[in-house]
């Protein structure tokens, strides 16, 4: 999760980099906020959610040989992407307490119906 941190976070500098624009264009206006929170949350969610669906792998999951796959052994789709996705963000918002709820899964697999296995190294 750290590995991926750093990543979101090279990836949310990057997506904020046309953000001054909208700032000089609606100096301080609500929408404006809004309109800037949605865009970095969909960047998160382009990056996340990507990977989750194209290889079932974020680059720091890669690093632990994780692979993320839903219940019945196929791929993530959007749709589960987008719900692991949601749950996790008010996970954090909520300091956590999905991951604590979930018990044996975090609530967003749960929701998402998916699991992180471990990949064993074959030699």
């Amino acid at each position: 999760m750290v590995y991926d941190g750093f990543v979101v976070a090279a990836v949310l500098f990057i997506a904020a980099l046309p953000l001054p624009v909208l700032d000089q264009l609606a100096s301080g206006e609500a929408w404006a906020l809004a309109i800037k929170r949605v865009y970095l949350l969909g960047a998160c969610f382009a990056y996340l959610g990507g990977f989750w669906v194209h290889g079932g792998q974020t680059i720091g999951m890669k690093a632990w040989r994780l692979h993320l796959l839903r219940d019945d052994g196929h791929r993530l789709r959007w749709k589960d992407a987008f719900w692991r996705f949601t749950v996790s963000c008010l996970s954090l918002a909520a300091l956590g307490l999905g991951f604590f709820l979930g018990i044996r899964r975090s609530s967003s697999s749960n929701l998402a119906r998916s699991s992180v296995s471990h990949l064993h190294c074959q030699s």
